[in-house]
């Protein structure tokens, strides 16, 4: 073999292998994937599978449910659109439209780099279009919002951002609730009507047994793991009693008496009067002789009860009068543990009977008691 014959085996040789080389780099590169695809979209892609097979069968509660497992692992414009036809399906057309807009938006978006999903913005408008006029509008606003705000619309979560805004809403009853620390409870319903826009303003009352949590109360623990003993503790609850009242029950007694005290210059005064007749009547024009001396005396003292009986039976019912409209029970707040702490026996009120009787030259007024 001559020296030019060995030279082109070597470059044969070389040559065959650079190409055997460049044939294994290109069949390496073939096999290997384009995209390699992670567990995320492995398991949305099972999820989303299951959830097609549950909506050809009518069962939109379950698709539901798969379509936003898979959502929730790799959000897709199609996820979406399917997750929308459910909520379609099951008469939740208010959040359906919703769900419409935001797959048609993210469809939109995609399709600029990725051009299959024009169909899927396309159909997502489509069906959103054809569901517009069955439903309504609810706008719902709070111009004295409180601290700590929170709307429900049914059982949903409305943000502070949605408030002012035109909420798509299935049609029919929506109960509205909303809570605030410090203020009652809020509940309302409102009929939202199909191609039409409800408004609604909130307003929540001010709770006037709120007890504001305490500014100074320290929650942290200290070192041997006890929590802090000199918190500040939270206000006692105040309840409304009543209390007094016996200068009203005097006034009602001494009343009585100067009732009893007029009724006594009536009587007395019936007979002193009837009295004079007869001593009139019998004596004539010239007077009484001396045998008719008793008489006189005696129609002479029942005017005289009558008279003591008129000036003490009206101050005493004046008096009486004025304690009964100043002496009642007076109502004041006093901490729970205080009233719980005080005696449940109490002392029977007297009973009072009053009375008049006459006396030589006078008559005597009073009041009996009894316990």
């Amino acid at each position: 073999m001559t020296v030019a014959t060995s030279k082109m085996i070597r470059r044969s040789i070389v040559r065959a292998f650079c190409v055997a080389a460049a044939l294994s780099c290109a069949l390496g590169a073939s096999a290997k994937p384009a995209h390699a695809q992670t567990a995320n979209e492995s398991a949305a892609q099972v999820r989303f599978a299951r959830g097609r097979e549950l909506f050809v069968a009518n069962d939109f509660n379950g698709a539901l449910t798969e379509f936003r497992a898979a959502n929730q692992l790799v959000g897709s414009p199609n996820t979406r659109l399917y997750i929308a036809r459910c909520l379609r399906e099951l008469g939740r057309l208010g959040e359906a439209y919703i769900e419409f807009q935001r797959a048609g938006a993210e469809a939109a978006d995609r399709s600029a780099t990725e051009p299959r999903y024009a169909a899927s913005r396309d159909a997502a408008r489509q069906d959103m279009e054809a569901i517009r006029p069955r439903i309504g509008n609810l706008t719902l606003r709070a111009p004295r919002a409180p601290d700590g705000l929170e709307v429900r619309v049914g059982d949903a979560v409305l943000p502070a951002a949605m408030f002012e805004v035109p909420v798509p809403t299935t049609p029919g009853t929506i109960v509205l609730t909303a809570t605030a620390p410090g203020r009652l409870p809020f509940r309302h319903e409102v009929t939202v009507r199909a191609g039409s826009t409800t408004e609604y303003s909130i307003e929540l009352r001010v709770d006037p047994n709120y007890v504001p949590p305490s500014t100074n109360a320290n929650t942290n623990s200290n070192a041997t793991g006890r929590d802090n003993e000199s918190a500040t503790p939270p206000p006692p609850r105040m309840v409304r009693v009543s209390e007094g009242g016996g200068v009203r029950i005097a006034g009602i007694v001494v009343g009585a008496v100067g009732v009893a005290g007029l009724a006594a210059f009536v009587g007395f005064g019936l007979r002193a009067s009837s009295q004079f007749r007869a001593l009139q009547t019998e004596c004539g024009a010239g007077g009484c002789a001396p045998p008719w001396e008793p008489q006189i005396q005696e129609g002479e003292q029942f005017q005289t009860l009558a008279n003591v009986g008129l000036i003490a039976g009206s101050i005493l019912l004046v008096g009486g009068t004025v304690m009964v409209i100043v002496g009642g029970p007076r109502e004041r707040m006093v901490p729970e543990g205080e009233l719980a702490a005080r005696p449940t026996a109490r002392r029977a009120l007297p009973q009072w009977t009053a009375w008049a009787a006459p006396t030589t030259g006078g008559a005597m007024l009073g009041a009996a008691g009894s316990f």
